[in-house]
């Protein structure tokens, strides 16, 4: 091996090294500023009371879908 070689070897694992620990600290910062902007449990607001017979009354007169959303699941209990 050429001296020429063996200085291009060290200069691209130098290279890889430090194209590692940029992305390494990289993603650690990106995942601390995912961690402090993530939603708290429970912060989706309060439930409303509905009018059950009002609802009811929309729905008869057509001014109201009585289907169930296309993408609705239910919550976990």
């Amino acid at each position: 091996m050429r001296n020429n070689d063996a200085i291009f070897i060290v200069a691209v694992i130098a290279v890889a090294l430090i194209f590692g620990a940029v992305t390494l600290s990289r993603a650690g910062e990106a995942l601390s500023a995912l961690r402090e902007s993530a939603v708290p449990a429970g912060a989706g607001g309060q439930p409303r009371a509905v009018d059950a017979g009002r609802m009811k009354s929309l729905i008869e007169e057509k001014r109201l879908s009585g289907h169930e959303a296309d993408f609705y699941k239910p919550l976990p209990q």
